[in-house]
């Protein structure tokens, strides 16, 4: 999955500056995963790795508590 197509699939149709802001926040967040190893870089894009999502808890507080 390439950048433009995560940032499609994260903010739909872009408009005026948003269309430079909001593919960099995308490819941020892949960097972020990669680097976490959720996501592989190709020659395509991004994929998926074989690391469980339950994994996340460790890289965010996804418990949505202050």
């Amino acid at each position: 999955m390439t950048t433009w197509k995560v940032t499609d699939a994260l903010f739909g149709e872009l408009n005026h500056a948003h269309i430079f802001i909001g593919p960099g926040e995308a490819h941020a967040h892949l960097e972020y995963l990669e680097r976490h190893g959720f996501v592989e870089q190709t020659t395509d894009g991004y994929r998926r790795t074989d690391r469980p999502a339950a994994a996340l808890e460790s890289v965010f507080d996804i418990t949505g508590e202050p």
